[in-house]
Parts: C-alpha cells; structure tokens; sequence
C-alpha cells in the first residue's frame, strides 16, 4: 500500500492573473473547495474523521516565477553591478579636472587584475552552471540525468579550481599572505554548512542529505519542490511536518550563505584589497556591502520560497494543528498520536493539560517544533508583511541617502541598487497581496463551517 505522502496530487487549476485570478479565488470560496486530491479518505479512519472536520484548501493561483536561468542571470548582475560599483567608490578619478592624468572614471591600473578574475569566477559559477545543466537536461534521458549532472558538477569544480589557484598565486606576490586567508574564509564556511558536497555550491535546488534525512527524498518531487497530501493520519501528518522542516532548514542555508557569500567577495573583498595610498569614504563603502548583503537575502528568499512553496507549508500547518497549555482544568484524557483531534479537545501529556486550537489536531502537545511550525505558516501572509516591510524601510533610507547625496559617485551607486530593490518590490507586493486574497478566502470558509 502507498504511503499517503507518496501520492501525487493534481496540481491546482492555473488561472491568469488580475482580476481572473480574485474571481478565481472567490468561486472557490463560495463553494468552499479543497485541495485534499479530491478525495475522502476518512473512510481509512473513521474515528478520527467522526470528530475533527479536514480543512479545506483554496488553490493558488498561477504566479508567474522566474526561471532558474533568469534568477541566476539576475542574481549574478545585481552582484556584478553592485561589485563595479564598489571599485567606484574606492577607485574614482578626477578625471574631469583639466590636469588630470585619467582619462577614466576610475584609477584603473591600481586594480589588481587576477583579483578580478577571481571575484568574477566567484559570482558567475551559478549562471555557467545553470546554463550548462539547462542544456544537458535537453538533451540527456531523465535516467542518465542524475549521474551527467554529478559529472558536470566536478568538471565545473575543477575548472572554478584551477582559476582560482591561478589567481591565488598570482596575488601571493603582490599583496600579504594573509590577505590569502580573507579570499578562502567563506569558502571554508561551505565546508562547515554544507559538507564535502558539491551540489549545494553550483545549484540552489539541491541539498546534502545525511543518512537521517534519506527518507526526505521519498517525499519530494523530481524537481526537489515538497508536495503535500492532505492526509488523515496523524503519524503521517508529523512525519511530513519533519520532512519539510528539514527542507526549509536546508533552504534558509542557501539564502543566507549565498547572500553573505555576495556581499563579501562583491563588496567586502575590494575594500580589504584596496592600496594604501587610496583615500575612500568607509562610510558609504560600508552602506554599500550592507545594502548588498540585504538586497541579495531578499532577492533569494523570494526565489526558494515562493508562494506556492509557503502554501504547500501552510496546508501541513492546518492538518497539523497546535496545542495550548492550560492550568486550571483537570482531564484524564490522555493524548494518542494516532488520533486527530477535534477543536477544544483538552488531554493531558507528560502530566500537563493541553488544549486544541485548531479543527483538526495532529501535532504532539508541548513540542515546540511543531507549535513554531504552525504559528509561522498558519498563515504566511504575515510572512510576506514582514519582509515588504523591512525592504520597504530600506528602499526608503536609501531614497533618503539619494537625495542627500552629495558626489556624483555616491548618486550612481545608490539609484543602481534602487533599480534591483524596486523589482524585488515588486515581486513581494504581488505575493503579499495574492496571498491576502487566498486566505482570507480560507478564513471565510473556515468561518462558515464553524459557524
């Protein structure tokens, strides 16, 4: 017999968005449909569907993603740009002076050239690769797949390397040892996250699984994305509560090493290379990686967790349910894992009384991992709140710091940072605002069946 998070569910129906999208939502609403595969499967348990009602699911609907190429491409400009303009704030001429002896922007022959090399090879690994495993999938059976994709991982490897080592030993002659140690720090850190694995350096997708974790990959689809079945075991819902927990843990790995790994080769590491003899403002060099550093952690958490993604959390929340402690009452009921339990049931575990919050409860009472999980995906709108939020405030310093700028150099760095940040504020207005629609939708339907 199959395991219930084995089976595939049929993908919500794609609407187009705008106004196709909102009525889309509201049908459903009134009708109050779900997403539970369409089927009832309290008949497998009838004891635990005699007392809790299964929630219901209003389907996303369609929002346009960008491609793993496009973010990459994206990804690897903002880095790029942000970079140059770093070398900007250190190196700029007075090239506008009629004295002048610059004919550039930028003091040019007192940027070390194997150190641009290396910065480049350090940013753009992911565009070349993506772009090389686009092609390979094109063309090689999905059997063969798995092992070329190993293959073209170690000849990127190799080839990362060997630029590297040649940039590391042209740079040991012209600037201190130690500076050597500044360039490998974060690479060290991979090890430390990561493992001795591959993967997780060249593509966003792929995470290292230790033997623990080996059933995590019975759980996810080809493409590595989770998938939920609205289930009515308990043992099943808790089993898949931990095979998503595990993945959102490897995910939030990749934002936060990819975003710090960009901030410190693109705007760290040109200030720690930077001659002596050149006189720069620490102030605005500073903002600058810090402005980079959040530009990038957005623009990743955006791309691993997309609406969708939360939604498939947001499902497994509401099977899961939360417990509340309470003092007072007294039960002698105690709790079973192997029962659903319906709203304001009251059992005692562990010698402490707990009350259910939720129309269908799954999780173990008093586990913290299972109450952070629902409280952060019972409803991932205020996800998105938060983080519109804290990008918002920062678009709004940085428009403060446009408008007082007062060198040129300082203006040109700030309105390019703006240009990324306001496409990522894009992108989190839409999220938030199709989010607020869909559950607020759920709320509604919740309410009637309650009611």
């Amino acid at each position: 017999m199959q395991h219930p998070l084995h089976a595939h569910h049929p993908h919500p129906p794609q609407v187009h968005q705008g106004a196709h999208a909102i009525a889309h939502v509201n049908h459903n609403a009134r009708h109050g449909r779900n997403n539970c595969n369409g089927n009832d499967n309290s008949q497998h348990h009838p004891q635990a569907a005699q007392h809790s009602t299964l929630p219901k699911h209003i389907p996303i609907p369609h929002i346009p993603r960008d491609g793993d190429v496009l973010f990459e491409f994206i990804m690897f400009m903002f880095s790029a740009v942000c970079c140059a303009l770093q070398f900007l704030i250190i190196y700029r001429s007075v090239f506008w002076l009629p004295y002048s002896f610059n004919n550039f922007a930028l003091n040019v022959q007192l940027i070390d050239f194997h150190l641009l090399i290396f910065i480049g090879v350090i940013l753009m690994r992911r565009l070349l690769y993506t772009m090389i495993a686009r092609v390979g999938q094109a063309y090689i059976s999905s059997v063969l797949w798995p092992a070329a994709r190993k293959i073209i991982q170690f000849i990127m490897l190799g080839w990362v390397g060997s630029v590297i080592l040649f940039c590391l030993y042209n740079i040991m002659h012209t600037h201190p040892i130690v500076k050597l140690f500044y360039l490998c720090y974060p690479l060290s850190l991979y090890f430390i996250l990561f493992g001795l694995t591959v993967g997780p350096f060249f593509d966003l997708t792929i995470f290292p699984v230790s033997d623990s974790d080996q059933q995590c990959k019975s759980f996810l689809s080809f493409d590595g994305s989770p998938l939920h079945n609205c289930s009515t075991s308990p043992e099943a819902i808790r089993e898949e509560v931990d095979v998503l927990k595990s993945d959102i843990n490897n995910r939030m790995k990749q934002v936060l090493f990819n975003s710090v790994f960009s901030a410190y080769y693109a705007g760290f590491i040109p200030c720690c290379f930077a001659t002596t003899l050149m006189y720069y403002e620490t102030y605005w060099a500073t903002f600058h990686i810090l402005w980079l550093w959040l530009g990038s952690f957005v623009l990743y958490l955006t791309h691993c967790f997309p609406v969708r993604y939360c939604d498939v959390m947001h499902r497994c929340a509401l099977h899961l349910g939360r417990w509340h402690r309470l003092i007072m009452p007294h039960s002698n009921v105690h709790w079973t894992g192997n029962k659903l339990w319906p709203y304001e049931s009251v059992v005692k575990h562990y010698d402490k009384l707990y009350q259910a919050l939720n129309t269908t409860n799954a999780a173990e009472p008093g586990n913290q991992v299972h109450n952070r999980f629902y409280d952060l995906f019972q409803n991932p709108t205020r996800i998105y709140l938060v983080v519109l939020t804290m990008h918002m405030l920062m678009i709004i310093i940085q428009l403060i710091q446009l408008a007082t700028a007062s060198e040129w150099y300082q203006a040109v760095s700030m309105a390019s940072v703006l240009f990324f940040n306001y496409y990522t504020l894009y992108k989190l207005l839409r999220d938030l605002l199709i989010s607020h629609r869909v559950y607020k939708a759920e709320r509604i339907v919740k309410d009637r069946e309650n009611s």
